[in-house]
């Protein structure tokens, strides 16, 4: 409401952009694919990449929807394969780009699914976001539909992020690298010496366990 009155020149400003976003909590029990059941998606996804392509970069690299949402080529390092993470887009707070918290912003590795996808956009304009024309809750709708379609388990956006996670956990991948992968603040036992000290040759051991399909 507020944002159509600012765009109408009724008000000379958006009260509610100053207003601290309130914390969301899980009233629901979390929720994964299986690795059979998220390669049946995987494998859906891609006969319509068009339209199911933001769904697979939140599975694939565990984003949440606003910081797939925010993304624009200039994060893509596809000499280094790393995706570099420090925005968030909510179509409720379009000029607030801020991630979650501290621990959001990171660089992370860019998975062979992932790479694969964003490649196309390697030429685009470096400063626009790639995913301009969608919003989490058309996309929220497209998921709902696609699972129940398929007889799939009904998941959110989310929890194809959570879905990456547990990957990460099956694969045993160390608790630190994951967090440090899904911008998880680190918990109060770990230092950031130790964080800091993670040795290069195990996390590419991690990746290429994770960009494993079987």
């Amino acid at each position: 409401m507020f944002a159509c009155a600012l765009n109408d020149r009724i008000i000379a400003s958006n009260p509610i952009l100053s207003i601290p976003r309130p914390k969301q909590f899980a009233k629901f029990e979390k929720k994964a694919f299986t690795p059979e059941q998220e390669q049946k998606f995987i494998e859906l996804c891609l006969a319509d990449l068009d339209k199911y392509e933001p769904l697979l970069i939140c599975l694939s690299q565990g984003l949440r929807k606003g910081e797939m949402l925010a993304l624009r080529p200039n994060d893509f390092d596809f000499k280094r394969n790393t995706l570099r993470i420090d925005e968030s887009y909510d179509h409720n707070y379009p000029d607030d780009l801020k991630t979650k918290n501290g621990s959001s912003n990171r660089t992370m590795p860019m998975f062979e699914l992932a790479k694969t996808i964003l490649l196309k956009y390697k030429d685009h304009d470096q400063n626009k976001r790639i995913y301009e024309h969608h919003n989490g809750i058309t996309l929220g709708l497209w998921l709902v539909k696609l699972l129940k379609k398929h007889g799939l388990p009904r998941l959110t956006l989310h929890e194809l992020r959570h879905t990456f996670i547990t990957r990460c956990h099956e694969k045993k991948i160390d608790e630190i690298v994951i967090q440090k992968w899904v911008g998880h603040a680190i918990g109060s036992r770990m230092t950031k010496a130790v964080y800091t000290h993670i040795m290069d040759s195990a996390e590419q051991n991690y990746i290429s366990q994770m960009n494993k399909t079987a």
